[in-house]
Formats: C-alpha cells, structure tokens, sequence
C-alpha cells in the first residue's frame, strides 16, 4: 500500500496532527515548487530552441547553401553579370540573417508551430 493510502486511511480514522499537517503541507509544497522549476526549465529550452531555428539555423543554412552553389555553377559565376548580381545577393542576404543574430535579445519571435507537428489523424490518412 502505498504512502499516500496510509495517509488517506489514517485522516478517515483519526483527527489529523497539526506537527503532522504541517510536515505534509511542507512535502506538498517542495514538490510543487520543483515541478515548477522544471516546468520553467523545459519552456527555458523550448524557448532558446525556437531562437536557434528562427535566428541561427537560417545563417547556417544560407552559408551552406552558398557555397554549394558556388561548386555546383562555378561555370556561371565566372560571367561577370552573374557574379555580381550573386555577390549582391549574397552580400544582402548575409547582412540581414547577420543583423538577427547581432540584435538577438535571446526571445524567439512568435512563429506558427502548428507546420512542424504532424497530427496522428493526418498520418492515418496519408497510410490509408
């Protein structure tokens, strides 16, 4: 049987102690306290991940992407007009992912999650 039956048992026999109330309000209270702090700490994390997928996971991948693309058409680059407008882009693209992550205040902007999470009825249709 566990602790909290006895305890549940032995309030329906007898009147409760107060030394004893108050020793299991000050259980029920640490408990509730460290589930708040872990609960704190999950939304800390979701919080810092949504942060890197908005703000750093998009620098990441343009500077990847870039230099895919400048071994994939190296050929193309070499025309001048193609280079510049390239280097333009580049240079545009790079200073506005730059600009989030130097303004980073450590909150992830609000973004529609709903995208990322595929719905268990949505899989059943797509299996059926």
């Amino acid at each position: 049987m566990g602790d909290c039956q006895k305890a549940i048992e032995t309030l329906s026999i007898t009147k409760q102690d107060s030394d004893e109330f108050m020793s299991l309000r000050k259980d029920v209270m640490e408990r509730v306290r460290k589930s708040l702090s872990e609960i704190e700490d999950v939304n800390n994390k979701i919080e810092a991940t949504d942060n890197y997928l908005a703000r750093y996971l998009p620098f990441n991948t343009f500077c990847n992407t870039v230099d895919v693309i400048k071994t994939i058409v190296a050929d193309l680059i070499k025309n001048p007009k193609m280079r510049e407008q390239t280097m333009n882009y580049q240079q545009y693209k790079m200073k506005e992912l730059y600009q989030a992550i130097l303004f980073d205040d450590g909150r992830a902007p609000k973004f529609n999650k709903s995208m990322l999470v595929v719905d268990r009825g949505e899989i059943n249709n797509i299996i059926a």
